[in-house]
């Protein structure tokens, strides 16, 4: 059975084509991205201790971001982690908590809880923390509200922010960030 992100992302396609097909014979270029939002440059470490550097080391060219920060979201995040069945998906995505700065005693406190919590490795490597000013990043990636939500955004390793959701899954968010992460 094919991943319901997969299914909007190879029916959006295909919708494209169908519309290329019925345009003129003149050249059809595709439309420009559009750009909400700009990552911030963050050091930052997986909860399995691989260091990265984002936007450069997201998984893919294209990344489905799972973004929350408070602890009681995780509730929302896992509404898209089975909506889109992303425990046995292969497109590239992560989970970003964003923590408030913080000295380096209580990130590791922080960071082993949330490791008890989490012990397959595979989601281990899928989960960067994010220890940074809270309303910056919110701010930089173009986010309407602040963060009494989670979003849901389709991020490149240049970190554009080229779409992004707030809230619980639905299949019309799912859409919206399907489009992006197709063109």
């Amino acid at each position: 059975m094919k991943q319901r992100f997969l299914s909007n992302l190879i029916l959006t396609a295909s919708l494209m084509a169908a519309w290329a097909a019925g345009a003129s014979a003149q050249t059809v270029s595709p439309p420009p991205i559009s750009v909400i939002g700009q990552m911030p440059v963050i050091q930052a470490e997986t909860l399995s201790e691989r260091k990265v550097t984002l936007p450069q080391d997201l998984p893919g060219e294209k990344t489905l971001a799972l973004i929350a920060f408070t602890r009681e979201q995780q509730t929302n995040v896992n509404t898209w982690i089975q909506g889109l069945s992303l425990n046995t998906a292969t497109e590239p995505w992560v989970e970003l908590p964003v923590v408030g700065a913080q000295n380096r005693l209580m990130r590791a406190f922080t960071d082993s809880g949330m490791r008890m919590g989490i012990p397959d490795e595979t989601m281990r490597n899928r989960v960067i923390t994010l220890y940074t000013d809270r309303d910056a990043f919110v701010q930089a990636m173009g986010f309407k509200n602040s963060t009494r939500t989670i979003y849901a955004a389709i991020i490149n390793r240049a970190g554009q922010v080229l779409a992004s959701v707030e809230g619980d899954y639905t299949s019309e968010k799912a859409a919206v960030l399907a489009k992006a992460y197709g063109q």
